[in-house]
């Protein structure tokens, strides 16, 4: 692949991800979630480490809380991604042709796009799982203090980013494997250290919150859930299925034979660097087929056993001259990503005929900003009632509220039962004490019960329209607390 070559892709691709980016989407209900998260600083919360919220409350203090502030968050630690690779890459081959193949490889694959344009706790995680390879790689190579303090740190911030990071401690036995592996022991220490150091904040905020976070872990890892065979089977088929997905299926019979290299004519100092990059894809994997077993897997819950593996099918393309299948494959794999974040090729190609509104998985990203700025009318035109206090139905819609209508007086009316920010916070369910409420929810009707404390003001429905097509119709309910006198006091219940 020649230098203009890669040249002209990094063009492309460079247009293709600011295209998007100045799209209009709206956020996803994840990235408000973090963001809502940066309003109330802590040490952790209830799913996820502190890092993505720090990260937010910093961005939106410089620049405001915007959208692109947000996606332009997840596109800079996106490209920092690429570039440690790049250095990962030549750090472990030297070849430079290599490590731009690989490079170039992670920067279409579905797990790193997703990551790079929604900012998520994975924007964060592949970064730092990438820097703490390579300063680790650097202090295997010079054992000096600098080398071990920085991966250290980075190990650090990367458990300050997401629980997945504690793969790492998989690559920390490496050097127990290796002639002379004791001379590491002082460093291999200091590591450990300095991620238990990161990490004790953590563990002071769980113990006073009941140990909330590893609770919320247990449960989707399948604590006291019982192997039932057909939803076994399905899961499983997910789980490798999804595997796929992630590493787009065009690429399939490239990894397939970077997953059998020990059957190659390789040398054995670069099968043994060929090892080193599948722990993480071997030992993920494994974990999650038990958890599979029990429970469905997301996704995004194995991209680090993923984030090496286009280092594998550079070394494989380069080795065995495959550049023409890496083309196909390049190519296959853009024009999907094409049409998934570019939707309106779909309708003029007609493919849309096929793949459904219904379906698309850009949807989620539509009518939010129409809602809250409808929010923020509803609350200019009964100013005299402000302060206002905003509630939705559950905690997605009520942080995407909380950031397009600017008031972060939010409560989420959700289940007691599955715990989310809001009830660390709270704030979930109808307040003790009720108060002028903007009452937003996707039922045409009032629930019986509020009457009993407030009255109705105002209700507008607002249907939101995504490429011609009504997806779903919310309500925005105006609520005026009624005096405790007029009522015996106590708390409205949930629907």
């Amino acid at each position: 692949m020649s230098f203009t070559s890669r040249v002209a892709y990094w063009c492309l691709y460079g247009c293709f991800r600011i295209g998007f980016l100045l799209s209009g989407y709206n956020l996803f209900s994840e990235e408000a979630q973090y963001w809502l998260w940066s309003k109330h600083p802590d040490w952790a919360y209830y799913s996820k480490p502190p890092l993505i919220a720090w990260v937010n409350l910093l961005t939106s203090s410089i620049f405001g809380s915007h959208e692109l502030v947000i996606r332009m968050t997840a596109l800079t630690f996106g490209a920092a991604t690429l570039y440690a690779l790049y250095k990962v890459s030549l750090l472990l081959f030297d070849d430079k042709l290599l490590a731009s193949l690989a490079t170039m490889i992670l920067s279409i694959m579905p797990y790193f796009m997703l990551a790079s344009t929604f900012f998520t706790t994975d924007s964060l995680l592949l970064f730092f799982w990438v820097t703490t390879l390579y300063f680790f790689l650097k202090a295997l190579q010079h054992n000096t203090l600098r080398y071990w303090m920085l991966t250290g740190l980075s190990f650090g911030l990367g458990c300050l980013s997401k629980q997945a990071m504690l793969f790492f401690l998989l690559f920390l036995l490496v050097p127990f494997f290796l002639r002379g592996g004791k001379r590491y022991l002082a460093g291999q220490t200091l590591v450990l250290t300095l991620v238990l150091a990161f990490n004790l904040p953590q563990f002071w905020w769980n113990y006073n919150h009941n140990w909330i976070m590893q609770r919320h872990l247990m449960q989707l890892a399948g604590a006291g859930s019982e192997m039932v065979i057909p939803h076994t089977a399905k899961n499983l088929a997910e789980l490798f299925g999804g595997f796929i997905l992630m590493n787009s299926p065009f690429f399939l019979l490239l990894l397939l034979r970077v997953l059998s290299f020990k059957f190659r004519p390789f040398p054995p100092a670069d099968k043994q660097k060929l090892t080193l990059l599948l722990i993480p894809t071997v030992g993920s994997l494994l974990l999650f087929t038990c958890v599979a077993l029990v429970k469905r897997v997301e996704v995004n819950w194995y991209n680090i056993g993923c984030l090496l593996l286009p280092i594998g099918i550079a070394y494989l393309i380069v080795q065995e001259k495959r550049f023409l299948q890496a083309r196909i494959a390049f190519c296959l794999t853009g024009v999907c990503w094409l049409f998934f974040l570019y939707p309106m090729l779909q309708d003029y190609t007609g493919l849309s005929r096929i793949v459904t509104v219904r379906n698309d998985g850009l949807k989620r990203l539509a009518g939010w900003q129409q809602l809250g700025q409808r929010v923020k009318q509803l609350s200019t035109k009964h100013a005299t009632l402000a302060p206002f206090q905003i509630t939705g139905i559950d905690y997605q819609v009520t942080s995407l509220l909380a950031f397009y209508s600017g008031n972060t007086n939010v409560r989420c009316i959700c289940d007691a039962k599955k715990y989310n920010q809001f009830v660390i916070w709270s704030a979930s369910g109808w307040p003790k004490i009720p108060q002028n409420t903007i009452f937003v929810t996707d039922r045409a009707d009032l629930p019986a019960h509020l009457y009993l404390h407030y009255d109705l003001v105002e209700a507008k429905q607002v249907p939101i329209i995504y490429r011609k097509h009504a997806l779903y119709t919310y309500t925005i309910y105006v609520l005026r607390a009624k005096p405790a006198s007029s009522y015996t006091l106590s708390r409205p219940q949930p629907f």
